[in-house]
């Protein structure tokens, strides 16, 4: 008796099959999106998923794998994000704003005087995509460098043109985007260092701004790994310098969860262009934002959780003519040695124009940590030139100070690719 095996058409695929199709190295954004896809799918067919991963390549697969253990671990902090479709004719820049304003998790602040600086040309638009990668488009496609800043502090997106450039060509630098993070990659540079007992040599480096929108406040990121470099000809060069490193954070500067950069040694400066750039770096992500408030300072204020010990006050010496509020913070569920790095916020209030913030670090040495509020009163008896008091101003009091620090940091992996980074 003849036995007839029937093989699944592409038709009867499993959902998992079909996606997982879609991911090979000749297509990155289509892949990535096969991948995002795949793992929210795990959540009903997590057998299945895992089943198609072992078919994937190498660098897809640690992905995929990466993505899903991460889901399980961080739970709500991995945060949900599908695409949305952003269709018109004729509308404006702010129109496509607002359209992505209304998504739930998703504000937008920009102040009524930015609005009137907005692009108000209308242009036709039909695009799939991830919110943070269609803000991020958005500024490209009217050509006008755009600065977006988004804090753990505050779940909300800041927009508003730079004042020095309201113009600019078209966008140059490539972007990876994957579901709420968005990454910019500068265009690489060269160094030679002169050896006297050798020939010299090169090295170049290519920095990163990383970005994530609303629904995944990052802290940070670190521990960047470089994974494949291929040059303009195919050919792979994997050689970190010893350089190659995230920077330390900047907290203050948080439009971005951070910045990167590595740097990669080679033999001569012949190469022009990055054709695939792969690497992976960790972001931290807190389970909350603790905030203590101060609005009183005629005496040291003082705070005890279970977190940390916060003595606030009046410091002299900021500078030879002012004082400032001095923070003194003091871990307690956890080790000062295993906060390095953590950022802390300070979001001041004067009875004068002044910053909105300052920060600092958890340095990770001693007890604690000791972060300062701008300069604030000045000191009685002071002398100074009399142009510089008028530029100063009159005395400058505090009226409000507040406290951020990230607690229940968990840690992420994410992976990127880019193609085509120029090296000049």
């Amino acid at each position: 008796m003849a036995v007839l095996l029937l093989l699944p058409t592409s038709q009867e695929q499993t959902p998992s099959a079909k996606l997982a199709d879609l991911i090979s190295d000749r297509d990155p954004a289509a892949s990535f999106r096969a991948i995002s896809d795949l793992v929210d799918l795990s959540e009903s067919r997590r057998e299945e998923v895992e089943r198609e991963a072992q078919r994937l390549p190498a660098f897809y697969r640690e992905v995929l794998e990466s993505d899903l253990k991460s889901k399980r671990e961080l739970r709500p902090l991995f945060a949900k994000s599908g695409r949305i479709r952003l269709k018109g004719k004729g509308r404006t820049f702010l129109e496509y704003i607002d359209e992505i304003d209304q998504l739930p998790g998703f504000e937008f602040t920009i102040v009524a005087q930015m609005r009137n600086q907005m692009p108000k040309e209308p242009f036709d638009l039909d695009l799939e995509c991830w919110p943070i990668e269609g803000v991020a488009l958005l500024c490209d496609r009217v050509r006008q460098r755009m600065a977006i800043h988004s804090s753990w502090t505050d779940p909300t997106i800041s927009l508003y043109p730079t004042a020095h450039e309201p113009q600019r060509p078209p966008e140059t630098r490539p972007w990876f985007f994957y579901r709420n993070i968005a990454i910019q990659a500068g265009v690489g540079s060269w160094r030679k260092t002169v050896d006297f007992s050798g020939p010299p040599s090169w090295v170049t480096g290519v920095g990163f701004q990383v970005m994530t929108d609303p629904h995944m406040p990052a802290v940070d990121c670190g521990n960047l790994r470089l994974i494949e470099f291929l040059d303009e000809n195919g050919k792979a060069i994997a050689q970190p310098a010893p350089e190659a490193s995230a920077l330390p954070p900047d907290p203050w500067a948080s439009y971005r969860a951070g910045s990167m950069m590595f740097s990669v040694g080679l033999a001569a400066e012949g190469i022009r262009k990055i054709s695939r750039l792969r690497l992976s770096f960790t972001v931290r992500v807190p389970s909350e934002v603790r905030r203590y408030v101060v609005t009183e300072f005629g005496s040291p204020q003082k705070f005890r959780d279970e977190f940390f010990d916060i003595d606030i006050g009046m410091e002299e010496g900021i500078a030879p003519t002012s004082d400032c509020v001095a923070v003194r913070i003091v871990p307690k569920k956890e080790r000062h040695a295993d906060l390095a790095r953590v950022p802390i916020v300070l979001l001041q209030k004067f009875d004068a124009p002044s910053m909105s913030g300052t920060g600092g670090v958890f340095t990770g040495k001693g007890e604690g940590v000791t972060v300062r509020s701008s300069w604030c009163t000045m000191r009685t008896g002071a002398k100074m030139d009399p142009a510089v008091q008028r530029e100063l101003g009159k005395l400058r009091r505090p009226l409000r100070i507040e406290v951020a620090i990230p607690v229940g940091l968990k840690e992420r992996t994410v992976y990127a690719e880019f193609r085509d980074i120029p090296l000049r």
